[in-house]
């Protein structure tokens, strides 16, 4: 027996080293990927993207449009494969805009209600049309594409599965468009284009700085990459879902999906990787532990779950992806005229792409293919908390709670077993008013809470205040390590 089993470790341990050595690429090749991620390259991505020529790339107008056939002509130079519709690069989609109303057609009426007739006889006069709400973008049915591009597996067994790196390419466009809720502040002097440089050109030059790095350097992993440029994203994640219930390659032939979203930004703290345990067997973590060490120059910090769903990697979430998130956070340059090229950096874009580059890489050779492991409150949008919130508190419910004037309050709708606010004490029925040192700013709740909350450390005890009843309660709580 002892002999039999001594055998058999021998051949599994044969085995795995036969795999490893398959499994593996060529140094010099993964070397050259690295050497052809510049920060010169990015910058120049960066800066066409997030040109005024594309006047903010909003969704369903001709801005958007003239950037994704740019990035979709980029990628059919790189070689790779067009699996979109009709092979092309294209995967075309209508959504819901945000703010938009019926566009008049020649000839309708003025919308105006219609003056009481006067007794006198009045010479007839022409019928005036409506002004148009908006600026007339490309179709009255908000119309709007996903750019995808394959780079083939070298392994006829396994080829078949796929890594997905994506990041959504449209931001919120120029004054007069819809959208307009999400942009934030006024246009300067003559400038009324939200560039939207580090939101998210940068995110999207990564996809297509690794989409690059593979072409010229001829890696090819076991598994097949698909890279995805959403559009809709600032309209309500619409390119990711429609990915999510139209996929191009099956849901379950997917290992698993990195999204980045704002990575440019020019800051001194670590980047941070969060979902990096969404995988079984913690591959997600290791893959990106063993990429940073390579890449020394890149900081970053780990976080277990991706449970924000403010970007393209929550609809992935749901459908039980493994997914992971590149973000810097949110910055005071967020959705404003003054996100242009010179807010972010190319040092950091490059090395990001660096962990990016050889992170997809030992994704997409992996042994097998990874189970998803659910983490903390996935449909939550304050998913570091663990909660589900019921929306924020309107301005005649903050006057009758007494809140400050720019002081804002969100409605807890459920707390997750086990997450951080359990165990601080939030109960279903609180109103989060402050986080640490600093209120919930009335309209933008959500953000300021996010931001808050990127600030405090794993294993970092930080207070969350709530209004429950007639009562304000200080609860104590601890980030996660």
């Amino acid at each position: 027996m002892r002999a039999l089993a001594l055998l058999g470790a021998l051949l599994s341990l044969f085995l795995t080293d036969n795999y490893t050595a398959q499994a593996q690429v060529d140094d010099n090749q993964v070397k050259a990927g690295l050497a052809s991620i510049t920060p010169a390259d990015t910058m120049k991505k960066v800066s066409t993207l997030a040109a005024d020529a594309w006047e903010g790339r909003n969704s369903g107008y001709a801005g958007c449009r003239k950037a994704g056939d740019w990035i979709g002509e980029q990628f059919k130079n790189l070689g790779l494969k067009a699996i979109g519709d009709n092979s092309t690069y294209f995967q075309t989609f209508t959504f819901a805009a945000r703010g938009q109303k019926p566009l008049p057609k020649p000839g309708d009426p003025d919308s105006k209600k219609p003056k009481k007739k006067s007794k006198k006889k009045k010479k007839k006069k022409k019928k005036k049309t409506s002004k148009k709400p908006v600026e007339k973008p490309l179709y009255t049915t908000p119309t709007t594409r996903n750019v995808v591009a394959l780079l083939e597996g070298s392994d006829p067994k396994v080829k078949e599965e796929v890594v997905i790196v994506g990041a959504h390419y449209d931001h919120v466009g120029k004054e007069g468009q819809w959208n307009a809720r999400s942009r934030r502040g006024r246009p300067k002097g003559k400038d009324d284009i939200w560039n939207g440089a580090d939101d998210n050109a940068s995110g999207t030059a990564l996809v297509m700085e690794a989409a690059e790095a593979f072409a010229k350097s001829g890696v090819r992993p076991r598994r097949s990459i698909l890279f995805i440029c959403f559009s809709a994203e600032e309209h309500g994640l619409y390119g990711s879902k429609w990915y999510c219930d139209h996929p191009l390659i099956p849901l379950d032939k997917t290992v698993a999906m990195i999204n980045l979203d704002m990575v440019g930004y020019k800051m001194k703290k670590p980047m941070e990787i969060a979902g990096v345990d969404h995988a079984s067997g913690g591959v997600i973590r290791k893959a990106v532990n063993k990429a940073m060490k390579r890449v020394r120059a890149f900081k970053g910090r780990l976080r277990p779950w991706a449970a924000s769903g403010s970007s393209d990697h929550a609809p992935f979430i749901k459908k039980s992806i493994p997914s992971a998130y590149f973000l810097n956070g949110l910055n005071k340059d967020y959705h404003t005229i003054e996100d242009e090229t010179s807010v972010v950096s190319g040092p950091r874009m490059a090395n990001a792409c660096k962990v990016l580059f050889l992170t997809l890489i030992d994704l997409a050779n992996l042994p097998e293919k990874p189970t998803f492991v659910k983490g903390q409150a996935q449909s939550s949008s304050e998913g570091v908390l663990g909660i589900q919130l019921a929306g924020s508190v309107k301005t005649d419910e903050a006057k009758k709670l007494r809140l400050k004037r720019k002081q804002g309050g969100l409605k807890v709708d459920n707390v997750y077993p086990q997450s951080v606010a359990s165990k601080a004490g939030v109960l279903p029925g609180d109103i989060i008013i402050r986080l640490g040192k600093n209120d919930l700013k009335r309209g933008r709740e959500r953000a300021t809470l996010m931001q808050g909350l990127r600030k405090v450390k794993p294993g970092k005890r930080f207070t969350i205040k709530v209004v429950r009843g007639k009562s304000r309660k200080t609860l104590r709580a601890s980030m996660p390590k």
